[in-house]
């Protein structure tokens, strides 16, 4: 979070996914950032908007709608017990940064990692970095998809009934 990779990358005024960004908080700026692209599929959100003013204004009329997203899903039962489980669905965004960096670094894309971790829990968002598209091939390739593969948690998370192991699940990619 002190290079300037990813507001380059996303074509920000500098700095403001950084360290001392020039308006708003870090933290601010990047949960903002992060859950308008995890949760944009979700309709409610509304301790999204309802906290605004520590938050950069280019971040919050950043134009989200003309990134380019690849989501990789997975969905797994944790079981509870022997009555019933709790669904899970981890999913794993891959943004194409619209300005990739000049530099030989080989990040291109920024992953952005969430659970929706059912009712009781809600959505969480987990961690973000930057990867490159041999890391996004791999990840969205059709071997690694479909039903009753091994999922698992990634990035150091904590999903209840999951870490530490995997669970048979469906994984699929969606754009």
């Amino acid at each position: 979070w002190v290079e300037p990779d990813l507001d380059h990358g996303l074509g920000m005024e500098m700095p403001t996914l950084r360290d001392q960004p020039s308006e708003g908080t870090l933290l601010s700026n990047l949960t903002y950032f992060l859950s308008r692209i995890a949760f944009r599929d979700q309709r409610n959100f509304p301790e999204l908007e309802s906290n605004t003013e520590s938050i950069s204004q280019l971040v919050r009329e950043y134009p989200y709608q003309s990134l380019a997203i690849q989501r990789v899903a997975e969905r797994v039962t944790i079981l509870e017990g022997r009555r019933r489980g709790t669904e899970v669905e981890i999913r794993s965004d891959f943004v194409a940064f619209p300005n990739p960096p000049h530099e030989t670094t080989g990040t291109d894309h920024l992953l952005v990692y969430s659970v929706i971790n059912g009712p009781r829990l809600g959505s969480q968002l987990i961690t973000a970095f930057g990867v490159a598209t041999e890391f996004v091939n791999s990840a969205t390739s059709p071997k690694n998809l479909g039903e009753n593969v091994e999922i698992r948690a990634r990035f150091n998370s904590y999903i209840e009934g999951l870490t530490g192991h995997t669970v048979p699940g469906y994984r699929w990619v969606e754009t």
